[in-house]
């Protein structure tokens, strides 16, 4: 098995559960991975670079190659009776690491959203820049509706199995 982040979140939880029906903190533990905010904020604090890793594969995406400055990593999703798959760009840190990556997404990406992964709670003065900031990159018209452009979760949300909205992300159509 592959020791990577992503893989072993792919493999050990989607697959043993799929295939075995085991359950991760029930018959089987995954060492080293964060599995509460503590842990979450002592991995960034020991290896920011693992640490952003861990949260884009904990949002679902896959890391970047060659370490964009602008993006850590993308989820993909498809649009029906479309043969090209579709992508989130994923960002890690607050609103101005968000505002670089949602420039990138208007300017030069071809991703049709962009999704701020917020390593700690965010404070009331950072939620409003980031409402702020989505609002106005608007939304984008996708299966009939609007989706916000760009969406932001903290790791604390991830940890209770918050996700970000897309459609059908890749290998769940």
């Amino acid at each position: 098995i592959d020791s990577a982040v992503h893989a072993v979140e792919s493999v050990a939880r989607n697959r043993l559960a799929r295939h075995c029906g085991l359950l991760a903190g029930r018959d089987y533990l995954l060492a080293g991975l964060p599995e509460d905010a503590a842990a979450a904020r002592a991995l960034q604090r020991r290896d920011p670079r693992l640490f952003e890793t861990w949260a884009v594969a904990k949002a679902h995406g896959m890391t970047a190659a060659g370490g964009d400055c602008a993006a850590d990593g993308r989820l993909y999703f498809a649009l029906p009776g479309e043969r090209r798959l579709q992508s989130m760009l994923l960002c890690v840190g607050d609103a101005r690491r968000a505002a670089a990556a949602l420039d990138a997404l208007q300017n030069t990406d071809g991703a049709l959203l962009c999704g701020a992964i917020l390593p700690g709670c965010p404070g009331q003065a950072q939620r409003e820049a980031l409402q702020a900031l989505a609002a106005r990159a608007g939304d984008v018209q996708m299966l009939g509706e609007p989706w916000p452009r760009l969406q932001f979760l903290s790791v604390d949300e991830l940890l209770q199995g918050a996700t970000f909205r897309v459609p059908a992300p890749r290998g769940e159509a």
